[in-house]
């Protein structure tokens, strides 16, 4: 991806390494939650990123006859350039946040929940410049990556009842 363009292709590479980084943080996750639901629900992103992961690949195999040129993109490049960008950041924090090590179930799901709002922010940024093919399956993905933050916070909202900060017979503020 050269700072000049940022075409189509550029996108779907882009959309490949969100799914490959997203299913190797679920893999992460996944080994080390407590909870087992919390735990099934990693296997289950990790198994969707995968067939993200594969669809992007497929798509980029058909780029070079089906996608328009990159010249349609340069009015949102310093966008996308600057969504890119960002995410080099972000990966950094990510990778010293798994170093690290979450401290909770709780703390992983609020971290898969801005990872996939990420996702969906970078995805819609795409959606008006991939088309025919590409175009209809990143608004499948899309589509799924919205019901992943869905489960993802209502899981998180039945973790936080079942496991409160501070104990129901200490009064709050201590």
């Amino acid at each position: 991806m050269t700072p000049a363009a940022f075409g189509p292709q550029d996108m779907l590479k882009l959309a490949l390494d969100i799914e490959v980084r997203g299913r190797e943080v679920y893999e992460r996750l996944e080994s080390s939650a407590r909870d087992v639901q919390v735990k099934a629900v990693w296997a289950s992103l990790k198994a969707q990123e995968f067939e993200h992961s594969r669809a992007f690949e497929r798509l980029l195999r058909a780029a070079q006859s089906s996608l328009p040129d990159e010249s349609s993109s340069a009015q949102v490049s310093p966008y996308l350039r600057a969504l890119a960008a960002g995410r080099v950041f972000e990966e950094e924090r990510l990778s010293r946040v798994l170093a690290a090590g979450v401290r909770s179930d709780l703390e992983a799901l609020e971290l898969a929940i801005g990872m996939e709002r990420d996702t969906i922010l970078a995805y819609l940024a795409f959606k008006e410049h991939l088309l025919g093919d590409s175009g209809r399956v990143l608004e499948r993905i899309l589509e799924e990556e919205r019901r992943h933050v869905v489960a993802l916070t209502e899981l998180c909202g039945r973790i936080a009842d079942r496991f409160p900060e501070s104990p129901p017979d200490l009064p709050t503020g201590l």
